[in-house]
């Protein structure tokens, strides 16, 4: 079993794009932790697959995909939807909203997608892996393989998310890193023995893939100034978030036989 976290410094890999989302309902649960307050639980997306999709998942998913919508490059990192909301409803909208693209992806394929369980962590709670997830984690989202689990928690989400050099852009973002790593999984990419820098990368690629197609965010101009700022992120990560941002290529996430890692 493996888990993924996303440590803390590479936030500025992620500090280049914003997020125009829409509201949703979702449909929740819950999970009482030992100290009585209930973790929101739900899965991402929260609406039903449609019946047309009726392949398996499998390592040439990427390549039946179609191909995103042209970007469209914005001034600002405002992101609409979410104005006045709370960290823990930013969450919700944002797991939804990239869980809802990716599913939308995989149904125009024809191909299944199992939508991820979203934890919006405001108290303790041990995923299928084994690992405890507290609100002040010291990463800012973690991804489970056993359970397909997006854990967020909250305080240090929050910290991201009232950080002027950061904000909404890089919450959304850190959220798409996660289910990278479930697109990766379900299709057999993220599986034992794989190099898991390689699946790092490949995550990351496929958030900024994904960032990419959402309006009202900064020019792809400046995501080398912003990442040029932050010398304790990893180049290699900062690369891969930029490939998949600026290629809006889904070929270029993994490499050829299903192998996880860059594709020059």
């Amino acid at each position: 079993m493996k888990l993924w976290g996303m440590v803390l410094v590479l936030v500025a890999a992620l500090a280049v794009a914003g997020c125009g989302g829409k509201k949703h309902k979702t449909a929740s649960t819950g999970t009482t932790t030992p100290s009585g307050k209930k973790v929101k639980q739900f899965k991402a997306p929260s609406r039903p697959q449609p019946a047309t999709a009726t392949k398996k998942p499998g390592i040439k998913t990427l390549a039946a995909l179609p191909k995103p919508k042209k970007l469209h490059h914005g001034k600002s990192a405002r992101l609409r939807g979410v104005e006045g909301l709370s960290v823990e409803q930013k969450l919700a909208v944002f797991a939804n909203d990239t869980g809802g693209w990716w599913q939308s992806q995989f149904t125009q394929a024809g191909v299944q997608f199992t939508p991820a369980n979203v934890n919006i962590v405001t108290a303790p709670i041990q995923n299928g892996c084994g690992s405890t997830i507290t609100p002040d984690y010291k990463y800012v989202s973690e991804y489970c393989d056993a359970d397909h689990s997006v854990s967020l928690p909250v305080q240090t989400l929050n910290t991201i998310d009232q950080d002027p050099k950061y904000g909404d852009p890089v919450v959304a973002a850190d959220v798409a890193v996660s289910f990278g790593f479930h697109v990766l999984t379900i299709i057999g990419v993220n599986k034992s023995g794989a190099d898991q820098a390689a699946v790092t990368d490949s995550a990351l690629c496929l958030s900024g893939l994904y960032m990419s197609t959402l309006q009202d965010r900064f020019d792809t101009g400046d995501i080398d100034k912003l990442a040029a700022g932050f010398p304790d992120s990893s180049s290699a990560s900062v690369n891969a978030f930029v490939v998949g941002f600026r290629s809006a290529n889904f070929s270029k996430c993994v490499r050829p036989g299903g192998q996880p890692g860059i594709n020059p």
